[in-house]
């Protein structure tokens, strides 16, 4: 499964909310194999607009 998270934050607090979503996955039932950034897609950014709207 491949699963996208689209977060809004203040630029000094990336590192600690992507290992703050790390770690909730990996508490799961399933193994978190890999994680990582990747630019937002052209379909997601009306949404990452209204996330960084709602800052």
């Amino acid at each position: 499964m491949r699963l996208r998270i689209l977060f809004a934050t203040e630029p000094h607090r990336v590192d600690e909310v992507r290992e703050r979503i790390d770690a909730a996955l990996a508490a799961g039932d399933w193994q978190l194999l890999e994680s990582g950034c990747a630019r937002v897609e052209q379909d997601e950014r009306p949404h990452a607009r209204r996330l960084l709207q709602q800052r």
